[in-house]
């Protein structure tokens, strides 16, 4: 079976990972990306405005990278609750899952 006939039928796109080790991999990845900062020293504690000095901006690009990286919507409401690295894991793992 195709990756395309996978998807028509409601599968999950690989890129999105396949396991949450991954999937937490790869938002790191992202998040190493734009906020222009080794992956390996993000804890999930740190904060992208206090520890990372993004401003308003750079963590609008997050999100945008994040949505389009893992193919989710974050909505305008959520903006606010994605301080840290960790809110950042934990809210594409809960999309992720349903």
């Amino acid at each position: 079976m195709t990756q395309k006939r996978k998807v028509e039928e409601g599968a999950k796109p690989a890129r999105r990972g396949n396991g949450n080790g991954e999937t937490e991999a790869k938002v790191l990845a992202v998040i190493a990306r734009v906020m222009n900062a080794p992956a390996a020293s993000l804890q999930r504690e740190i904060r992208f405005v206090e520890d990372l000095h993004a401003d308003s901006l750079r963590v609008m690009e997050l999100v945008l990278e994040l949505q389009e990286e893992f193919e989710i919507e974050i909505p305008d409401e959520a903006l606010d609750k994605i301080r840290s690295v960790g809110d950042a894991v934990g809210f594409v793992k809960a999309r992720l899952d349903g």
